[in-house]
């Protein structure tokens, strides 16, 4: 019998993302919505229909994340509820500055003006993508993080090197020691994942940041401005649009090494 493609996605992402799924705003005010129209139109049986909404909904949420979590390419379609907070707020900036800047060019009367900034439009776009890549990535950085579990490590450290400090007995020296620099060893590597994330995460607030000046720049350009004075803005854009890729490389490159390996026992 083939398997249920909700209950699949549920087994893939865990529980936290099955429970953010659920208490998702939306979800909660989609089916809500629906069964207050309901409850208004049958009665009380329309909290049946609301409930079987929201888990219409939210089956659908777990099955994008599901997708977003499976090995592979970044998916295309960008979908800032397929990724957590902070990753989520990014993308969300970043889609944000897209519209604002696809209205800015739609509003702008023909000519020469308006077809610079319609050039500069497509770099928009693939500044959106690159985000949103960029926050993939991210959050695929955080749940291993997590399965790392580094706070567990830091007290296993204290604990092997307590095991090192306090032992007298010379047959388990050797032991002890393997065992502590293997945490250790491990520690270390979880860290550098947890700098990663945070500079990434730093790095890409500050891109989004710059993209929603250029943004502005181009609004106020289509109103006052003349094709020449795009120059600027397309050279603006082309910057931000290197140092995502930049990012964008950055991550890559750690998501193809090799996870820590596992400690000896303390026998």
């Amino acid at each position: 019998m083939a398997s249920d493609p909700t209950a699949v996605a549920i087994a893939r992402i865990g529980p936290r993302r099955l429970a953010e799924a659920i208490m998702a705003p939306s979800s909660l005010l989609i089916g809500g919505a629906v069964g207050g129209l309901a409850i208004a139109a049958a009665g009380p049986g329309g909290i049946i229909v609301g409930a079987l909404a929201w888990l219409v909904v939210t089956g659908r949420k777990l099955r994008r994340k599901s997708a977003v979590l499976r090995g592979g390419s970044v998916p295309n379609q960008i979908d800032p509820f397929a990724v957590s907070d902070p990753w989520r707020s990014s993308v969300m900036r970043a889609i944000s500055a897209q519209a604002r800047f696809e209205r800015a060019v739609a509003s702008t009367a023909r000519g020469a003006l308006r077809d610079r900034l319609a050039s500069i439009r497509e770099k928009v776009q693939e500044a959106v993508q690159q985000s949103w890549s960029i926050a993939v990535q991210g959050d695929q950085l955080d749940d291993a993080i997590r399965e790392l579990d580094v706070r567990g490590q830091q007290v296993e450290l204290r604990d092997a090197d307590a095991e090192v400090q306090s032992n007298r007995d010379p047959s388990r020296t050797e032991t002890l020691q393997a065992r502590y620099t293997a945490v250790r060893s491990q520690l270390e590597s979880a860290q550098r994942l947890v700098d990663l994330s945070q500079s990434t995460e730093d790095r890409l607030e500050k891109l989004n940041a710059q993209l929603d000046e250029l943004v502005v720049r181009g609004i106020e350009l289509s109103v006052t401005g003349s094709a020449e004075d795009v120059t600027d803005l397309g050279a603006g854009v082309d910057s931000v649009l290197a140092e995502m890729e930049a990012v964008r490389q950055a991550m890559n490159e750690t998501s193809s090494r090799r996870a820590p390996t596992a400690m000896p026992s303390a026998g």
